[in-house]
């Protein structure tokens, strides 16, 4: 199976990086340094790469080094043989792609470099609130599905007009039935979105239980899709009946950007019942699921950004873990002191020492 990776990274304005050049190994990158020296912000340099977009949904104006207008972030990235350059930089209001000196749509950017994060934040997935379990949703399937992407563009920029509308109506500007032609539209883009999220947590599902079986036989562990408009049934009447409700609140109350899905533990919902090492275990088994997913989907093995979570995982979690970075493709790995790491991790890594000399 082809892997991506990123074998140089040059950074210019990026948040602590006025510039910074840095090459990387095909396989096991250690990055390690005290707690405040960029390492958390190299990952995000690198996972940038992926959507043009921050992993840790922060918006691009609060990326650039203080005082600077823009960032620029170039990469050299390698999909089996085929060498790309890519190269994104951001000034207020635009984002300029190119890739191997070519000037490309930010679309085109989806599916070239691929990765999966896992940090101490992303147990929110778990107790959070839906709209982290959404922008995981988006972030993930964007980076394998354009189609997926598009629709949700458009499916946004429709919403935008839907609530406009519901606005005006609630002002007495327009009547009722200018809403009638945008419900039509809504459910169209509504639908192959929530499709596409039903499935994709399916086959997360079957393979986190997978995965959690190794840590707990007798547990029983569900992913559960909670679309706001179900599926199969007449999602326009559901739309309509609501039209009063929505005038008043001037915002569409259903669909996509509604949905949620939900942790399930031994039946019960894990947000409440499951304790913080279960939750971390959760958590984990999801992103190995996310890897074996890209990799079934696309056929190629995504980079791994790994943020400080072997301090966090007991030795059965990290044995799981070491599992699949002794499998062939990229992964980078953050700590504080090298001593916290398994040794036959740091033996097989390259060590980059933060903060950079």
């Amino acid at each position: 199976m082809q892997a991506v990776f990123l074998s140089e990274l040059v950074l210019k304005d990026f948040r602590n990086f006025r510039e910074a050049q840095v090459s990387f190994a095909p396989g096991l990158n250690i990055l390690v340094g005290p707690n405040g020296t960029g390492k958390t912000n190299l990952l995000e340099a690198i996972g940038y790469l992926s959507l043009a977009r921050s992993f840790r949904y922060h918006p691009d104006r609060e990326l650039r080094s203080w005082g600077c207008e823009e960032f620029r972030i170039q990469g050299t990235v390698w999909r089996g043989s085929q060498k790309l350059q890519v190269d994104i930089l951001y000034r207020p209001g635009q984002k300029e792609l190119m890739i191997n000196g070519n000037r490309q749509r930010l679309l085109d950017l989806l599916g070239l470099f691929l990765t999966v994060t896992f940090g101490p934040d992303d147990l929110y997935l778990v107790k959070g609130p839906p709209a982290l379990r959404r922008k995981f949703l988006d972030r993930e399937l964007c980076q394998i599905d354009r189609a997926y992407a598009q629709h949700l563009w458009a499916y946004h920029r429709v919403l935008l007009q839907r609530n406009a509308i519901l606005k005006q109506v609630a002002a007495g500007k327009v009547p009722v039935g200018d809403v009638d032609p945008w419900n039509v539209q809504l459910i169209t883009l509504a639908l192959p979105i929530m499709e596409r999220r039903r499935s994709f947590l399916e086959r997360l599902n079957t393979l986190a239980s997978y995965f959690y079986a190794h840590l707990a036989p007798k547990q029983n562990v569900r992913l559960i899709y909670s679309p706001s408009l179900p599926l199969g049934e007449d999602c326009l009447s559901k739309l309509t009946s609501s039209l009063e409700k929505e005038v008043a609140a001037g915002a569409t109350l259903w669909g996509p950007q509604r949905d949620d899905f939900v942790f399930y533990l031994n039946g019960r919902p894990a947000r409440h019942s499951a304790s913080q090492g279960e939750q971390r275990s959760l958590v984990l088994v999801l992103k190995l699921a996310e890897v074996v997913y890209f990799s079934e989907v696309l056929g190629i093995r995504p980079c791994l950004l790994l943020d400080d979570v072997f301090s966090e995982l007991d030795k059965k979690r990290q044995e799981l873990l070491l599992k699949l970075l002794s499998e062939e493709g990229q992964s980078f790995i953050t700590t504080t002191e090298l001593a916290s790491l398994p040794q036959e991790i740091v033996n097989k890594g390259k060590i980059l020492a933060f903060p950079f000399r």
